[in-house]
């Protein structure tokens, strides 16, 4: 069976479910557990405790339970033992009050009895069996149980059992405790509590609970307080239990005013809440928009009812609609021919990713959609990766290598173990590629993810990074690896809804440092929160020694954004790094300094500003305790806006024909920035973008070549030198890369779609006037039939494509792009996409 993997750019995880192994060793013990008073008082080595405890725990309080819980809800206990001798059987009577609780049900399932069980009596007042005539009767319980071929290993701690109850009345506070009056036990007193290890009493302690009135709080927040149309975000919901209140509740949500297609607020996971005395518990929730959403002002109510009390919390929201038009540009021609371009061969394709892998990687990779390719240029060698597998080429495009899985050649476990059993093992995406004139190395980064197990899916998150320890990249590598949980543990700093991960690596480098930046995603439901971008930034020369050196990292969360974005609890993100082409000149100033670009659309509709970044005094990466100044600066730029989905030429389509299903529109995904290179003292990037013309919607690309400047080190201003549109009439272009030459030419690599065109690879020559055109390197020969489209394979119609392309200049003059298209060659069941790589030589 092939197996799929969808990556979305917050990254939907894999599942993972936990084993549970049995022992399969009993040990025969003849006991059997009976009547009270009929085993002699002996005393065990250890003194333990039995107690009664909450329904989550496994051992008893530090001090006594306080119990508060209201009329109309169930309450659950735990009966535990702790710190005991060795025991197989008990005999425990526990009571209530029977004016405020009605047992419901007793439940051995998990008692440290052990899986082998046979309950000598269940007795809730005086119905069930094994009741005791006097000591059984309205709010009394007696469980007795004896462990069959099973004793427990000392000191033990556990759970006994758990009862259900019913409360039946309007009292705040109860008590539930054993029953007293017997003798022959194995409490230090007359509590009708039994614990034996075969026919020897275990000495036992006994901690009954204590009531205290309780009550509980709420309070709602959303992530941010505004939202456009068509949009959803995420809120927390935070119970606080007050004064011991114990019990389950459910929640429930209103928006005012109440509006014909106005905000929806739903739980993000359904089902009722149970709290525990003194603590709190924090749920997620959902708010959604639709295209119709009456703009303005907004408050959701959620309501927490616990029996006959209701508690609220109150957060509010603003809905604002876009009112600036996307923008429409004169249409760009598609052109024949190819001017500049002398090699072009195909790249890395579905088959290659799916079938890669020697050994005990052989056939254990999933098929992956989208690719998002990295591509890298050094000497006499081409490396081009995607997800999950890489490949070195030479400069004639003559594969040095097979495609190997990113898992082997970072020495990872394999995607997946088919079995059986079936395993699925650590979640790896996002490759970048980068190659270091200054070094002679290659660099390569991943995103990587822990399956962890212990109750969770998934663990810790890691940046993983790659060197080559010479100009040869079929030599061995130095590998390192980054941990970005950032759960305050392993190092890492603390941040809200972690664990986290860090999705989309974006790397860049000057002559003194390397760098990332990944968008911070919570693990815990996936994206749920975001803490904006953070930015790793370490020595290049350390990594290309063989060194993991001192790794700064700067949380961008915490820097505030510009006042009407801030208002709306906006957070950067995709904050790319620059590169240098082969050939050119780093930006010095003030120590070493790196560029970065962000767009800053927070809303998802349309903007005309891009944020200018600048770390400075870079040299100091060098040492143990770098100082290094981050600085940010709002400039105005052309209009750009959030693409939507476009569609593609008709055509055979396997896969949606075999699911019955319609030909799948392509995914533009958003308007982040992409690729981002320094040359010739300016910065060079684009970004997908909406094209509206004559209410038909495209999507094009805004490019933008920026002027940068250092005034002090924590000062950086920049100013557009030029920028412009790539927006053909009635098709589309989307996931831009632009690659530049030390001598300043660039050309811009895409793909381009359309009523007209099968995903092709398309470039254009970029120069100080603009474009002459679209050129198309390679020509689409059937549409995108992957199954990231389909829902039967885990889609919604769109096809996911991308995330991004590659291009890269050279010392030689010219620029190498690579890019998704849907060859002619064979494909695999889920999927058809394949790369494009080519070599231009641009002039002006």
């Amino acid at each position: 069976m092939e197996e799929v993997f969808l990556h979305r750019p917050a990254r939907e995880v894999r599942e993972m479910k936990r084993r549970r192994f049995l022992s399969s060793f009993f040990l025969i013990i003849l006991a059997f557990l009976g009547g009270q008073g009929m085993f002699p008082r002996v005393h065990g080595q250890l003194t333990g405790t039995v107690c009664i405890a909450d329904p989550f725990s496994t051992s008893c309080p530090s001090t006594p339970l306080a119990i508060s819980a209201l009329n109309g809800t169930q309450l659950q206990i735990a009966v535990n033992i702790d710190g005991s001798d060795s025991i197989n059987g008990f005999d425990i009577f526990v009571k209530a009050d029977p004016s405020i609780l009605t047992s419901v049900e007793v439940n051995l399932t998990d008692s440290v009895l052990g899986p082998s069980i046979f309950a000598v009596a269940k007795c809730t007042g005086n119905t069930g069996y094994g009741c005791t005539t006097g000591q059984n009767g309205p709010g009394t319980i007696r469980v007795a149980a004896v462990a069959l071929g099973f004793i427990t290993t000392a000191p033990t701690t556990g759970r006994l059992f758990s009862i259900i109850f019913n409360v039946t009345s309007t009292t705040p506070s109860v008590v539930v405790g054993f029953q007293t009056g017997c003798s022959g036990t194995s409490t230090s007193s007359n509590y009708c509590v039994t614990v034996v290890n075969g026919y020897t009493l275990n000495k036992e302690t006994v901690q009954e609970s204590t009531g205290a009135p309780g009550d509980f709080s709420i309070i709602a927040d959303l992530c941010c307080p505004a939202i456009g149309l068509n949009a959803r975000v995420f809120g927390q919901i935070r119970i606080q239990s007050l004064n011991g209140f114990f019990g389950s509740m459910s929640l429930s949500f209103t928006i005012s005013p109440l509006k014909r297609q106005g905000p929806i607020a739903l739980p993000y996971i359904t089902g009722t809440v149970l709290l525990l005395p003194d603590t709190s518990t924090t749920m997620l929730f959902e708010l959604e928009t639709s295209a119709f959403t009456p703009p303005g002002n907004y408050t959701v109510t959620v309501t927490g009812k616990a029996g006959l009390v209701f508690r609220t919390g109150e957060t509010s929201i603003v809905v604002i609609s876009n009112s600036t038009s996307p923008p429409n540009p004169p249409p760009t021609p598609i052109l024949p021919g190819t001017p500049g371009m002398d090699l072009g061969f195909n790249g890395l394709d579905n088959i290659d990713q799916r079938l890669a892998g020697t050994g005990s990687y052989n056939n254990t990779q999933f098929s992956h959609e989208p690719p998002d390719q990295a591509l890298c240029v050094g000497g006499r060698f081409i490396i081009e990766a995607v997800n999950t597998v890489i490949q070195i080429f030479d400069k004639n495009g003559i594969s040095l290598t097979p495609a190997t899985p990113l898992t082997q050649f970072f020495g990872l476990p394999p995607e997946v173990v088919p079995g059986p059993p079936r395993v699925l093992n650590d979640i790896v995406s996002d490759p970048r590629c980068y190659y270091d004139r200054q070094t002679g190395r290659f660099f390569l980064t991943v995103l990587q993810i822990d399956v962890a197990g212990s109750g969770r899916p998934l663990g810790r998150a890691h940046l993983e990074i790659a060197v080559s320890k010479t100009p040869d990249p079929r030599d061995r590598w130095h590998l390192y690896s980054i941990d970005v949980t950032d759960d305050g543990n392993n190092g890492t700093q603390n941040h809200l809804g972690c664990p986290c991960f860090g999705d989309q690596p974006l790397i860049g480098a000057d002559s003194n440092g390397f760098y990332i930046s990944t968008n911070e995603f919570s693990l815990y439901p996936p994206g749920a929160f975001y803490n904006g971008a953070q930015i790793y930034a370490m020595s290049k020369r350390a990594l290309a020694n063989g060194i993991l050196p001192t790794i700064v990292h700067i949380d961008t969360g915490s820097i505030p954004t510009p006042p009407r974005d801030a208002a709306m609890g906006a957070l950067c993100s995709s904050i790319q790094p620059a590169t240098t082409p082969a050939g050119d000149n780093y930006a010095s100033s003030f120590g070493g300094t790196e560029y970065f670009l962000s767009s800053l659309d927070f809303n998802g509709t349309v903007d005309n500003r891009l944020a200018v970044w600048a770390l400075t005094n870079t040299r100091s990466l060098a040492k143990a305790s770098p100082t290094v100044y981050l600085s940010l600066q709002i400039i105005p730029s052309e209009l750009y806006g959030l693409p939507n989905p476009l569609a593609q030429k008709d055509g055979p389509a396997p896969l949606a024909t075999s699911l019955t299903e319609p030909l799948a529109l392509i995914d533009s995904n958003d308007d982040r920035m992409n690729q981002v290179v320094y040359s010739n003292g300016l910065l060079w990037s684009a970004v997908n973008t909406d094209i509206t013309r004559e209410d038909v919607d495209t999507v094009g690309i805004a490019y933008f070549s920026i002027s940068p400047r250092m005034t002090s080190p924590n000062s950086v201003s920049g100013t557009i030198f030029n920028q412009g549109y790539i927006a053909p009439q009635g098709e589309s272009v989307i996931f831009p890369s632009i690659g530049v030459t030390s001598d300043g030419n660039a050309v811009i690599v895409f793909t381009l779609v359309g009523p007209n065109y099968y995903p092709s690879a398309a470039y254009a020559i970029l120069t100080t006037h603009g474009t002459d055109g679209i050129h198309v390197a390679a020509l689409g020969s059937a549409p995108e039939d992957g199954f990231s489209a389909y829902p039967e394979t885990g889609g919604n119609g769109i096809a996911r494509w991308g995330d991004y392309s590659a291009a890269v200049g050279d010392n030689a003059g010219q620029v190498w792009i690579a890019t998704e298209y849907i060859p002619s060659t064979s494909r695999t069941t889920f999927a058809n996409w394949g790369t494009y790589v080519g070599k231009i030589t641009p002039s002006d």
